[in-house]
C-alpha cells in the first residue's frame, strides 16, 4: 500500500476537501500533520475557496487561522528582504533573480499564497558570483559555519556558494549560479531562462510561470532529502490549475523542458501531480511526453518510489515502506548530482564527520574548525 488513509485524506483537504466528511480526531491528525509539513496556510486557502472553513472544530480553525497569520507575515519580510537585497546586488552590468518561493510571492501568483519557506533563493550570473559574495558581507550576511571541505563542495562542485545568514535579522539568502550543480552533468544553459525573464511591479526579476515551474520540478525530482517533497508537488499542482486554460504556458513549459533536457523530469511532474492531486493537465500534453516516459519496468519502479516519498512527511503518514523508499530516493538523489567516484568521498567525508561529532560530540567538532581557522590565520 502506496498510500495510508491520512494521507490521502490530507491530500484531499488540498485539492478536493468538499469530497471529505472528517471526525474530529481527523481534524487533530490533519492539524498535526499540516503543522509538520508547513501545509496549514494553503489548508485555510482550500477551505476558504470551499466554503468550509466556519464548519471545522474550534481548534482546527485556530491552529489554521494563526498559520495563515504567519505566512503573510513572512511574505511581508520577503518583500522587505528583496528590496534590501536588490539595493545591495543591482548594477550597471546585472539585476539579480529571484527564484522558487520569493518569485511565487513576488509575482503575487497563487502558489505563494500561503507559501512558506526558510530562504530567499538568488540566481546571479557565474561571473558575478564572487562580487556578489563580497557585497552581501558588507552588509552583514555572513556564511553559516563549515568545515574546509564543506567550502570545496560548494565552491567546486555545488551550483552555489554555502548559504548566507544575516547577522541582526537571521534570513537565509542562497545564491546560485545554476539551477543544478555543473559537476551533475545535468546543469542547464541558464540562459534559456533568463531569456524568460518578468519584471514584478516591485522592481525585482523572477522567472515567467512556465520557467518557474520547470525550475520546481527539476528541484523536486533532483532532490535527495523528500522531507519538502509534498509541499513542492502541491506547488506544481498549484501551477497546473492555476494555468489550466493556457495554451501558451504549456507550450512555453514543453518548449523550455525540451531546449533544457528535463522532459523526462516534467513527464513525472505531470504523472504524480495527476495520481495524487488529480490535477487539470491538458490531456493533448500529457501525450505529448508519452516518448519521455522510463521503460515498463523502470516506471512500476519509479511509481514504487515516488507514491511514497512524494506523501506527507510524517509518521502518520508512514506506510511500511517508507523508510526504505526515502532512503532509496536519497542515494538516487546524490547519484543524479555527483560522478560515482566523488560521490562516494563524498558519502565517505560525511560518515567520517558523523562518526566524529557522534563519539567525540559537536564541541570537538567545532575545536576542529576553530583550530583550522587559527592554522590559517
Amino acid at each position: 500500500m502506496s498510500q495510508s488513509k491520512l494521507s490521502i485524506d490530507f491530500t484531499k483537504l488540498l485539492s478536493a476537501p468538499e469530497t471529505l466528511n472528517l471526525s474530529v480526531l481527523d481534524w487533530e491528525a490533519m492539524i498535526r500533520i499540516g503543522r509538520k509539513t508547513g501545509m496549514l496556510p494553503r489548508i485555510f486557502n482550500s477551505l476558504e475557496k470551499s466554503s468550509l472553513f466556519e464548519s471545522l472544530p474550534d481548534y482546527a480553525r485556530h491552529h489554521i487561522h494563526s498559520s495563515i497569520i504567519y505566512a503573510k507575515a513572512q511574505a511581508q519580510q520577503v518583500r522587505y528582504e528583496v528590496a534590501e537585497l536588490l539595493t545591495i546586488l543591482t548594477n550597471n552590468e546585472y539585476q539579480p533573480v529571484f527564484l522558487k518561493g520569493a518569485a511565487y510571492v513576488l509575482l503575487e501568483h497563487p502558489v505563494g499564497k500561503g507559501r512558506t519557506f526558510s530562504d530567499i533563493d538568488i540566481l546571479v550570473s557565474k561571473d558575478m558570483l564572487a562580487r556578489a559574495e563580497s557585497k552581501l558581507l558588507v552588509y552583514t550576511w555572513f556564511p553559516e559555519p563549515h568545515d574546509e571541505y564543506d567550502q570545496y563542495y560548494y565552491r567546486q562542485w555545488a551550483h552555489e556558494i554555502p548559504p548566507l545568514r544575516h547577522a541582526s535579522r537571521g534570513t537565509v539568502a542562497d545564491v546560485h549560479h545554476n539551477i543544478l550543480p555543473p559537476i551533475s552533468g545535468r546543469a542547464p544553459n541558464i540562459e534559456y531562462f533568463n531569456q524568460t525573464r518578468v519584471t514584478t511591479e516591485s522592481g525585482a526579476q523572477v522567472f515567467s510561470p512556465p520557467a518557474l515551474t520547470l525550475h520546481s520540478l527539476v528541484h523536486l525530482f533532483f532532490e535527495e532529502d523528500f522531507s519538502k517533497g509534498f509541499r513542492d508537488l502541491s506547488d506544481l499542482h498549484l501551477f497546473f490549475v492555476e494555468h489550466q486554460h493556457d495554451k501558451e504556458y504549456w507550450s512555453e513549459l514543453l518548449k523550455l523542458a525540451t531546449e533544457t533536457g528535463f522532459c523526462r523530469e516534467l513527464f513525472f511532474a505531470c504523472r504524480y501531480c495527476e495520481k495524487l492531486f488529480t490535477s487539470p493537465v491538458p490531456a493533448t500534453f500529457s501525450m505529448a511526453l508519452v516518448n519521455y516516459s522510463p521503460t515498463p519496468l523502470r516506471l512500476k519502479f519509479n511509481d514504487w518510489l515516488f507514491l511514497r516519498v512524494l506523501q506527507p512527511a510524517h509518521p502518520l503518514c508512514n506506510t511500511r515502506s517508507t523508510s526504505l523508499a526515502r532512503f532509496i530516493a536519497m542515494l538516487r538523489g546524490h547519484i543524479l548530482k555527483m560522478p560515482a567516484h566523488i560521490l562516494l568521498y563524498h558519502l565517505s567525508h560525511k560518515l567520517y564527520k558523523s562518526l566524529i561529532e557522534g563519539l567525540l560530540g559537536k564541541q570537538k567538532s567545532k575545536w576542529q574548525t576553530e583550530q583550522q581557522n587559527t592554522d590559517q590565520a
